[in-house]
């Protein structure tokens, strides 16, 4: 006595994944003073307080970079956008959920960005 056995129809994933790379033109709204710095590395001065940010480029590698706490997030900014090389609208996400750091004239202790994860999201 055989069993047949009823095989599923297969189903492709309907999921959603999550990119770095982001193609929806939908409220692409980036600070004009971030968008228009050019990129430069960051001065970073070993006599003041310190911080390591672990920084996620738009193509997936990691960098880990040493900043000053009284550093900007306009001066972290053209940082990246020096180390990545991408000439590109971008924007630097960092916490958990992630939020956009858009506030260019915020210190690094003020954006409690110490030890943190930021992540370079690419604009089309």
């Amino acid at each position: 006595m055989f069993l047949r056995l009823k095989r599923k129809k297969f189903e492709a994933f309907q999921g959603t994944g999550h990119s770095l790379n982001d193609n929806n033109n939908n409220n692409k709204q980036i600070n004009v003073t971030l968008e228009s710095v050019d990129g430069k590395e960051i001065n970073f001065d070993d006599q003041d307080e310190s911080t390591k940010i672990q920084v996620t480029l738009y193509n997936g590698k990691r960098e880990t970079i040493i900043v000053n706490l009284k550093n900007t997030v306009l001066e972290l900014y053209a940082h990246i956008k020096c180390i990545s090389k991408y000439n590109g609208k971008f924007q630097l996400l960092a916490g958990y959920p992630p939020q956009v750091l858009d506030n260019p004239s915020q210190t690094i202790s003020e954006a409690q960005l110490q030890n943190a994860r930021v992540t370079q999201k690419a604009l089309k």
